[in-house]
């Protein structure tokens, strides 16, 4: 039986013990160093010559550390068709930009968008891995968005590109699209995971808005798995992992498909054996409001867990890893986007002495924060605090560990820890990054508006304090019993109220939605989004290893 643990039921002694225990720290760890914080993108212009917006999301390398591909949100995209701001666009169009670097980092080139596929250009949300046969092939995978469409329901599947590094650069060999074969569903996400070990297999994880009740993507989601056996080339499924939970009644209801949870957010990892482990966000519970005047958002979140051990052909029963408070509501006061996502992480121990291990990693409030706006009318700020958390699992996730901190004991507000990262290297360790926020006032007066923010939604919110955020960096090298002293990464911190950050759409927001992280051989890569230039950048260092 799964272990489930709640954590505001958790004992609070036992749980500051528990928090001390695990930071107890050997001498050893102190030899860790993050390497120079590195700019990806190219410098960023404002209107009307272009957008100001680079939200870092993935990266991934080559088996010698050498040859790196990096990919985030890019505003610059909403330039000319089919977005139709009156600035320089790129070319091709896209709204998402790569850059690559042979050097292991140091200097890189911006290619812009990757190449369109079949009437969809690249739209962000972007996800990169690195296998096929050859274990040379670069998989990067975004929303499509068609070229002939400028709303946001011109996104439905996903781009992919497939590429390779080639005398000294990095050069896309191909692009395809792939989309729901029912019309009114619309897939979410993207991820993509490839296999190391020449089988040339793929999966891509994706959550699914289904047409219920007659009305297209009003489903609150529906975790879904594509394969693929040679590289990328044909695909099958998709197969569903997490199924659809929206109430459905009957076609014409005014309250049809009301309710729900939503299932968002898959991250995907292959074990050693042929193992693939899928987690997502389970909830907050979904629901339409049918009343004009207000809306709750209701605080809870679960971590979905399910595993496939044919190949990704069916998937066991999904179970709820950990019931926590939500960061939808309890987002930075510097953040832009109208919630914040509940996204696990998931990684997998390929070697080692604990080879076969699955390690997830999420983020908690401490206390629940309920939605507390009007429509259209300003959205409150929550100055409550927020934990990193880490389990581990032994036995293909049939029994997990107790959730351990990733972060010291945390003040009741002032403290939002979010976005944890986790990667396991082939040596064994584990690296986890995550941002923090130190919500700081700079005045006396608890009331005023420090900063006013304005969502993607459109909401004003009612910021009351200034972000400032750096990146952390702690690695556990005896499997996640105990983490080493936390890392500063960034050089620089960034004030996320002093950021100019130009309209994304729904979808996007200037710190992005999550971090990339990816196992070298002898060090970890990392890329975030970054605030120290006044705009939002795409930055990358390196972890452990040699110092450069």
């Amino acid at each position: 039986m799964i272990k489930t643990v709640d954590l505001k039921k958790m004992n609070r002694c036992a749980a500051l013990l528990a928090g001390a225990l695990f930071w107890t720290l050997p001498a050893a760890f102190a030899s860790t160093a993050a390497g120079d914080n590195v700019r990806v993108n190219a410098p960023q212009l404002p209107g009307p010559a272009g957008q100001l917006g680079r939200a870092g999301f993935a990266v991934a390398a080559s088996a010698d550390g050498r040859e790196i591909l990096v990919g985030w949100d890019d505003i610059q995209g909403m330039c000319g068709p089919p977005m139709g701001r009156p600035c320089q666009p790129p070319s091709p169009p896209g709204l998402t930009g790569i850059a690559f670097s042979t050097d292991g980092g140091r200097t890189w080139t911006d290619l812009g968008a990757p190449p369109t596929a079949n009437g969809f250009m690249a739209g962000g949300h972007v996800w990169i891995d690195r296998g096929g046969a050859d274990n040379q092939t670069f998989f990067v995978i975004s929303r499509a968005r068609k070229l002939d469409d400028p709303t946001s329901i011109g996104q439905i599947g996903f781009v992919l590109n497939r590429g390779r590094f080639e005398n000294g650069t990095f050069a896309f060999k191909d692009s395809q699209y792939l989309g729901p074969a029912k019309q009114g569903d619309l897939w979410r996400g993207p991820t993509v995971t490839a296999a190391k070990d020449g089988s040339g297999k793929v999966y891509v994880g994706l959550s699914n808005s289904r047409t219920l009740c007659g009305q297209a993507t009003s489903g609150s989601g529906q975790i879904e798995l594509l394969r693929s056996n040679d590289g990328g080339t044909t695909w099958e499924g998709p197969v569903v992992v997490g199924r659809d939970e929206t109430y459905e009644t009957f076609v014409g209801d005014p309250q049809c498909a009301a309710r729900g949870r939503f299932q968002a957010s898959p991250t995907t990892a292959l074990g050693p054996f042929g193992e693939i482990y899928v987690t997502w966000q389970y909830g907050p519970p979904f629901q339409v409001y049918f009343d004009p005047i207000s809306q709750e958002t209701p605080p809870t979140v679960a971590y979905g867990f399910s595993r496939s051990l044919d190949g990704g052909q069916t998937f066991s029963l999904p179970r709820m890893l950990v019931t926590v408070s939500s960061m939808a509501e309890n987002g930075p006061a510097g953040f832009t986007k109208d919630v914040m996502n509940d996204t696990p992480r998931i990684a997998v121990a390929q070697s080692g002495l604990h080879r076969g291990r699955i390690y997830v990693t999420y983020a908690a409030s401490v206390r629940e924060v309920h939605c507390a706006s009007f429509l259209y009318s300003p959205k409150d700020y929550s100055p409550a605090s927020s934990q990193t958390w880490l389990i581990w699992s032994d036995d293909r996730g049939e029994t997990w560990s107790a959730p351990a901190p990733l972060g010291p004991p945390l003040p009741a507000t002032g403290v939002k820890r979010y976005f944890p990262t986790v990667a396991a290297g082939p040596d064994g360790a584990v690296d986890v990054i995550y941002f923090e926020s130190r919500e700081t006032q700079f005045t006396a007066d608890p009331r005023d508006l420090e900063c006013p923010t304005t969502t993607n939604l459109g909401y004003f919110k009612k910021g009351r304090a200034h972000s400032l955020v750096d990146l952390w960096w702690t690695r556990s090298t005896d499997g996640g019993a105990t983490f080493g002293p936390r890392v500063r990464v960034t050089s620089e911190t960034s004030d996320w109220c002093a950021v100019q950050f130009d309209y994304g759409g729904l979808l996007f927001a200037n710190f992005g939605d999550f971090l990339g992280l990816f196992p070298g051989a002898d060090r970890t890569f990392a890329v975030w989004t970054d605030g120290r230039n006044g705009v939002p950048d795409t930055y990358f260092t390196t972890l452990g290893g040699p110092t450069r």
